[in-house]
């Protein structure tokens, strides 16, 4: 079960020129000793500021872009899906129009259904499947500013004993109606340990030009499973009346460490989700995705509600893996078994996600998933200045979980620059062994928000012997 690390990581997908790229990549020298506790960062030339320079691609898309607008009344749009286990996905799509005004709103009024064609080849269905719809609210009283919202609805449907390695067309939409979507497939990736399994990796994405072009670039490299490591819509970049937080131009510079707290006065931006969804559908429709959440999910409600959002629009298959949170849970993906646990909620040992997550490690058959990896969103260990140590209480709980456990790749979001590292543990480098230690990772981190100008793209990488 040892190795000496990831075979054919490759970045397949970088938006700025590589050189521009590469000066904003931190970089540190390991000589085989301690890692170092001093963040180290590669300065870029921030002297050019123009729409050509640093910051292009960065603003967010408008909202009267065509990528960015609805289907028409009654017809499915925002179309996903999410990967539920070896032989089942869950496909997502929304119906109808959001709410949003000041106070109480209108019910909720959508009486489509539900339904999911399926078939081994294009056109010819042979299976019609029904599912489940629900909408949620985001809700703020007692300010004047804030805007009110009503999803609009969002339908659900499993579809299981599905086979592996197989190609599945299918289209979404009502019986009823027969108002249905354009025609979508995708892949089931092989079972067991089979090679090689080529993963897309992203996170921060956001909704930017750069977020389009990681987008496009991570559906032409056809990877069988993506992996997303939080921060999808950036949602609450926006108050909830629709402005963007004066403070948050999708860049800043060098010294400007100021961070403002987020005020629930001010909200979020629901609508920014739905047009989040209709700029991914192209990839999320086409490939499975294993969703896990960041700081940007949070969206805190006047009534202490968080993650409404994303817990709505993407659901994990949590239960199938015996978590009773949403926040976390595991899942085998051909050769590897991969838990994702959260860097937002409690996580010292009497937590019940510390005692979910060694109760998943420990079940671990590493004949069947050899591969055994973890996935949250803050990182532990960055020589970037932003966010630096950020997550170290996570750190001190449960690092000692991962490296008894013998995990073998740890992926993380959060800090805008891309970065790996040799294995290490508690700060000190670990040779190769049977079992490598948790930190052996790779690590990537797009889109352009509020503190650090990052690196925009994707990668793709593969899983071997």
């Amino acid at each position: 079960m040892g190795r000496a690390g990831i075979i054919g990581v490759v970045l397949c997908a970088i938006v700025l020129p590589f050189a521009a790229a590469r000066s904003m990549i931190e970089l540190t020298t390991v000589d085989g000793g301690p890692v170092s506790l001093i963040p180290s960062t590669v300065q870029y030339n921030w002297s050019d500021t123009s729409p050509s320079g640093i910051a292009r691609g960065t603003p967010d898309i408008p909202a009267s872009d065509p990528r960015l607008q609805p289907a028409p009344e009654g017809y499915p749009e925002q179309v996903s899906v999410t990967y539920y286990g070896p032989t089942s996905v869950r496909l997502g799509w929304a119906t109808g129009q959001a709410q949003t005004g000041y106070g109480a709103l209108e019910g909720f009024h959508d009486s489509t259904g539900s339904n999911v064609q399926l078939g081994l080849s294009p056109s010819a269905y042979t299976d019609v499947l029904e599912g489940t719809s629900s909408h949620y609210d985001q809700i703020y009283y007692g300010f004047s500013n804030a805007l009110n919202y009503t999803s609009p609805k969002l339908h659900s449907v499993v579809v299981e004993d599905l086979t592996p390695n197989t190609s599945y067309f299918y289209r979404v939409g009502d019986l009823k109606t027969q108002y249905w979507s354009e025609e979508y497939n995708f892949t089931t990736p092989p079972a067991g340990p089979s090679y090689p399994l080529r993963f897309g990796l992203v996170a921060d994405v956001g909704q930017t030009d750069n977020s389009s072009d990681t987008f496009n670039h991570l559906a032409a490299s056809e990877p069988q499973v993506v992996l997303f490591i939080g921060d999808l819509s950036y949602a609450d970049n926006y108050e909830a009346n629709g402005t963007l937080y004066p403070w948050n131009n999708n860049i800043s510079y060098p010294g400007e460490d100021i961070w403002i707290p987020f005020d629930v006065e001010y909200g979020t931006f629901q609508p920014r989700w739905d047009k989040w969804a209709r700029l991914a559908e192209p990839v999320t429709s086409s490939v499975p995705f294993l969703f896990t959440v960041g700081n940007h999910e949070m969206e805190p409600q006047s009534n202490g509600r968080k993650f409404v959002s994303y817990n709505a629009r993407y659901p994990s298959n949590y239960e199938a893996s015996g978590s009773s949170n949403a926040l976390w849970y595991s899942v085998n993906v051909g050769p590897a078994h991969i838990a994702f646990i959260t860097s937002y909620a409690d996580y010292d040992q009497d937590s019940a996600q510390y005692q979910w997550l060694a109760a998943d490690l420990a079940s671990v058959n590493r004949t069947e998933t050899p591969w055994l990896i973890v996935g949250f969103h803050a990182p532990w260990y960055t020589s970037y200045r932003s966010h630096y140590q950020e997550a170290n209480c996570q750190r001190l709980a449960m690092e000692p979980l991962l490296f008894e456990n013998g995990v073998d790749l740890v992926l993380n979001g959060h800090v805008h620059a891309y970065e790996r590292t040799f294995p290490v543990y508690n700060y000190t480098l670990i040779p190769a062994r049977g079992l490598q230690p948790a930190a052996l990772r790779w690590r990537v981190l797009l889109h352009l928000p509020a503190r650090v100008v990052c690196l925009p793209g994707a990668v793709l990488w593969a899983l071997r012997p």
